[in-house]
């Protein structure tokens, strides 16, 4: 006689058809009684794949991150150093439109032909700023009239100007030199952006060497600076 039984489902290797044992032979059969089937463990090999692939995603993830966060943070830092360059920029050209506010170009020439006419190839060459500094002294003054650069450079018996005097190249430079020092002091508040004549001396003669500057009450200035602005700038 034969009889036929299923394996449960839950054993390993248990064959899908039914089995046939005879009642001639001994067999036993272990029941195998649980709760919930078995959970059974996966192979070594299997196990530390699964392990060195989840590091290895994490890690690519980790550094992902990290990447996006650098790349990031670095677009911010050259975001806010093309702000703060623009922004520098803008002042600049600000302060710079705010300084030639207070000459023109017409200024700068009358003033290089004034310094050509009165102080020549005199050296070294602060001493023929000094000329351009006696007319923005008068400007600021409260002695002369009209108080603008071309008035007092016209003025009748003043200064030995006249139209259409020519000028060198160093006597130009010169001369915007010393209208952007004096704009300079009016816009940034300075007290001394490197003028080489003080404020109160106004006035001057010369010997046909040399000029000499003296203030309202006939003092006269030593020639006197602590550094030459000048230089071989020019």
């Amino acid at each position: 006689m034969l009889l036929t039984f299923r394996l449960p489902s839950y054993v390993i290797g248990a064959p899908e058809e039914p089995i046939a044992v005879s009642t001639e032979e001994t067999v036993v059969v272990e029941e195998v009684i649980a709760s919930e089937p078995t959970t059974y463990m996966a192979e070594p090999e299997t196990l530390e794949r699964h392990e060195f692939e989840t590091s290895e995603s994490s890690i690519a993830e980790e550094e992902r991150h990290e990447f996006e966060v650098s790349e990031s943070s670095i677009a911010e830092e050259e975001r806010r150093k093309g702000e703060e360059r623009l922004a520098e920029m803008e002042a600049a050209a600000e302060r710079e439109a705010q300084i030639e506010a207070h000459f023109t170009e017409d200024d700068v020439v009358m003033m290089a032909q004034l310094i050509d006419i009165e102080a020549g190839a005199v050296y070294p060459l602060y001493r023929r700023a000094a000329v351009g500094w006696t007319v923005v002294n008068r400007v600021d003054g409260n002695r002369w009239e009209p108080s603008t650069i071309s008035g007092i450079i016209t003025q009748p018996g003043q200064y030995a100007w006249y139209a259409g005097r020519s000028y060198s190249q160093e006597n130009y430079n010169i001369a915007r030199d010393v209208l952007t020092r004096w704009a300079t002091e009016k816009v940034d508040g300075v007290t001394d952006p490197g003028r080489v004549l003080p404020e109160n001396f106004d006035s001057f003669y010369g010997d046909g060497n040399q000029n000499y500057f003296y203030d309202a009450y006939g003092n006269y200035w030593d020639f006197g600076i602590e550094v030459d602005p000048y230089g071989d700038e020019f």
